[in-house]
């Protein structure tokens, strides 16, 4: 099964713009905010950076486990599809026939077995 191109030239064209642009507001950003800062954390402990350094490890630590539950998701959800395309493909099994009951036979009671009386 071959899979369709997720994007046509020009949709892969607007998404490169889009991360190039996001890169640019990214560096400008960083440019303007390129300041040291001195964050406290424990005790005598104190972390000496600049500013875009904690704010990019803020973003990461949100972002990084939303995106692997994303990304999580969609495995499991292209697995299961897959697997029920390829179930699709396998031949139903063979219908049940049923067999009418004998004459003189009833539905609602089981047939008992009587015991032997040649013995």
């Amino acid at each position: 099964m071959r899979r369709q191109p997720a994007y046509s030239p020009r949709m892969a064209f607007l998404k490169t713009l889009f991360w190039i642009m996001l890169t640019i507001v990214v560096v400008v950003f960083f440019m303007h905010n390129w300041t040291p800062t001195s964050i406290s954390l424990f005790g005598d402990l104190v972390w000496q950076t600049k500013l875009p350094v904690p704010l990019s490890l803020a973003f990461l630590l949100g972002f990084l486990p939303t995106y692997a539950w994303h990304r999580a998701t969609r495995w499991n959800d292209r697995r299961r599809a897959l697997a029920a395309a390829s179930s699709a493909s396998v031949a139903p099994p063979e219908p049940v026939i049923q067999v009418p009951p004998a004459p003189g036979t009833s539905i609602d009671q089981p047939h008992i077995e009587q015991p032997r009386q040649d013995i």
